[in-house]
């Protein structure tokens, strides 16, 4: 085994993997989370029908859409439609395309998860799909975004059609209040990524080598093993900056960074490492190489001049 010795004198051994799979990624669990920071406005008029997914527009007050992830990566887009039933009382209901579920059919929303939303008098929620906000055991906060009011499309819901997990869930996170004044997405956001390929590649200080892949993710691939030897000053040079272990520099005591061995600095300059005897060696080589050149061109030079001389 070859080392290369790093800035305090410790080896740098072999990489040891932690992940094999490295060209591509996805990441998206049994449960994607989905965060609606939204307000919707309490002047809204009162739809007393009922959600139609035949008629989303028609039946319902306000609609937000953000993208989700199945197990295999691929985009789906899930629509999440409000509608105010009485003051203070809205129903909510998400959506997908039903081409995108076994038996649903294309073109034509297919309800995926429904519950109600419940606000007090001054635009807080307080009820979401029945549980009190307020009321729940080791919880004694009176902040109205805690405990976090989740709205869940159950398991079982999402038989994506292209074979992916059909048990996969959605947590949305409904963080939502009503006002007077237009309703509107404040912000949102989602916990899962798609297929992604590898792009760039970096090391952290802990040693971890991390992957950066194409859909944004950062995941850490493999960790830098440091070999710490007794006499280090004894190994034996192999070539290009590698050395290996000889009789004098004792056995070499392997781990990672926090375990004793050394330390790893990523983004510093590196001492001189460079050869002198070497380096001095090419140097004449190529100065000799470059005085027996241009002894070519005079002698060049001087056979031209004969030629012209054989005219007089």
């Amino acid at each position: 085994m070859g080392y290369d010795l790093d800035t305090n004198g410790n080896t740098v051994g072999d990489l040891a993997p932690i992940f094999v799979n490295t060209n591509s990624f996805t990441q998206s669990g049994p449960t994607a989370n989905v965060n609606l920071n939204t307000n919707l406005n309490s002047d809204a008029p009162t739809i007393t029908a009922g959600f139609d997914p035949l008629d989303p527009s028609g039946t319902s007050n306000y609609a937000t859409s953000i993208q989700v992830f199945d197990s295999l990566g691929s985009t789906h887009l899930m629509t999440t439609y409000f509608t105010k039933t009485s003051d203070q009382n809205w129903d909510w209901n998400a959506v997908v395309d039903g081409g995108e579920l076994t038996g649903g059919t294309a073109g034509e929303l297919t309800t995926v998860g429904t519950g109600t939303l419940e606000f007090d008098a001054s635009g807080n929620l307080i009820l979401i799909d029945g549980n009190d906000l307020y009321t729940v055991t080791g919880d004694t906060s009176s902040d109205p975004i805690f405990p976090r009011p989740t709205a869940t499309v159950p398991a079982g819901n999402l038989p994506w059609l292209n074979g992916a997990v059909d048990t996969q869930s959605v947590a949305i996170d409904m963080q939502t209040t009503q006002y007077a004044s237009p309703s509107v997405v404040v912000s949102q956001e989602q916990d899962g990524f798609g297929t992604g390929t590898l792009v760039k590649l970096s090391i952290d200080a802990e040693g971890f080598i991390v992957g950066n892949f194409s859909n944004g993710a950062p995941r850490k691939l493999m960790q830098m093993a440091l070999a710490k030897f007794t006499n280090p000053n004894a190994l034996d040079k192999i070539g290009n900056n590698m050395y290996s272990q000889s009789t004098s520099s004792g056995v070499p005591v392997i781990g990672t960074v926090g375990s004793g061995v050394g330390n790893i600095f990523t983004n510093a300059l590196e001492l001189s490492n460079v050869d002198l005897a070497a380096e001095f060696v090419k140097m004449i080589t190529t100065q000799r190489g470059f005085s027996a050149n241009s002894k070519t061109i005079t002698t060049t030079d001087e056979m031209l001049a004969e030629v012209i001389n054989l005219k007089r």
